[in-house]
């Protein structure tokens, strides 16, 4: 936007000039959006209150209302995120979980949705992504993890099998060059 002063004859500002270009026709806006990954499949988009898509995923359905839209259970959860959003204090996120089965899926996925509402631009702004894509990497660590334990284990293991096998050897000949020694002794002393 742009505000220029009108003054009057007396150097009173009596007015303002006035020139703005809303922000969802912004292309590097949109494109900044667009491009958010969140997750492997998640993204950012943008509603408006009413459940029309100012920004959508790769801004396939832009302007589409999917108000109606409804998850796997059958709740009206576009209607669900508008409301929260819009409830919610300036700057708050809030969140919003529900069913998803996409065309291809065997079964539904539970994806998480963490929303907030821009009040001046009437924006919903919402960043999802399905929970197990998140949880993807928790997984992957407690493999890694539970693989380390038992290379440790197995390790350790092993070096006290060694230390063991090693300490029953020099105690065996040990033991052998003791009885030596004591057998020399004793012949010495018995002549």
């Amino acid at each position: 936007t742009a505000y220029e002063p009108i003054f009057d004859g007396n150097k009173k500002v009596v007015g303002a000039l006035y020139v703005g270009i809303p922000q969802e026709n912004v292309t590097s806006l949109r494109k900044a959006i667009m491009d958010i990954k969140v997750g492997k499949t998640g993204y950012v988009y943008v509603l408006d209150s009413k459940g029309n898509y100012v920004i959508s995923s790769q801004g396939k359905r832009d302007g589409e209302n999917i108000w109606d839209a409804k998850d796997s259970d059958g709740n009206l959860f576009i209607q669900e995120i508008c409301k929260k959003a819009l409830s919610a204090a300036p700057g708050q996120i809030v969140e919003q979980r529900y069913p998803r089965k996409n065309a291809g899926d065997t079964q539904a996925r539970v994806k998480i949705a963490r929303i907030m509402y821009y009040q001046p631009w009437d924006w919903v702004i919402g960043a999802s992504s399905y929970i197990d894509e998140f949880e993807e990497a928790t997984n992957r660590m407690g493999a890694i993890g539970h693989t380390s334990i038992v290379l440790l284990m197995t390790a350790g293991g092993i070096s006290m099998l060694l230390t063991v096998f090693i300490w029953f050897f020099t105690s065996k000949r040990l033991t052998g060059s003791i009885e030596n020694i004591v057998n020399v002794l004793s012949d010495g002393a018995e002549q």
